[in-house]
């Protein structure tokens, strides 16, 4: 590809025409897949905040478990014999408030505390702990997440205004996974 113009055009900083608009494709590509990161992100935030604070005070931690009681636990803490359920909209289905009725016996049965952070207008189920957000912020998950270390007896601070940016950056490198 050539391109030719008058000399003042160069001179007063006009591009190439084509690569003006490679340039905005793949800014706008760029710009595209940075949009999807934020929006996984944001969804998946609450997991990749605890796993981020898991994993910076290397506490032990199995995900998705199923051996425990033949149904997968979010998360669960062998050393504390100890599984966190982090509510989310399955949750709040027909099919899963009757899983998680199990799910809450089978760990009751099993002598596996549970303990459920549960969004602000959630039901409280029985048999098992519930810490309930006042509200959606992410203040509200710091507090619920510094209860829930306060039960495991680990003392540990979450400030997700402090971590959001560290936290991010590390999902985009792949060091924190969903």
């Amino acid at each position: 590809y050539s391109w030719s113009t008058a000399v003042y055009k160069r001179a007063r900083g006009d591009k190439c025409p084509q690569c003006l608009r490679e340039k905005k494709a793949r800014a706008s590509m760029l710009e595209k897949k940075l949009n999807w990161y934020r929006e996984q992100f944001e969804t998946h935030y609450p997991w990749l905040l605890l796993k981020y604070c898991v994993m910076e005070n290397n506490i032990d931690l199995v995900e998705n478990d199923t051996e425990q009681i033949g149904l997968e636990l979010q998360f669960y803490f062998p050393n504390h014999n100890l599984a966190l359920e982090i509510s989310e909209n399955f949750h709040q289905t027909k099919f899963g408030r009757k899983r998680e009725v199990v799910k809450n016996r089978l760990c009751k049965t099993k002598n596996i505390k549970l303990i459920r952070i549960l969004e602000p207008d959630e039901e409280k189920p029985e048999d098992c702990i519930c810490i309930q957000r006042c509200n959606r912020s992410s203040e509200s998950l710091d507090d619920a997440f510094n209860i829930f270390f306060q039960l495991l007896g680990i003392d540990m601070h979450v400030d997700s205004s402090k971590l959001s940016a560290e936290l991010f950056r590390k999902y985009i490198c792949g060091e924190v996974n969903i």
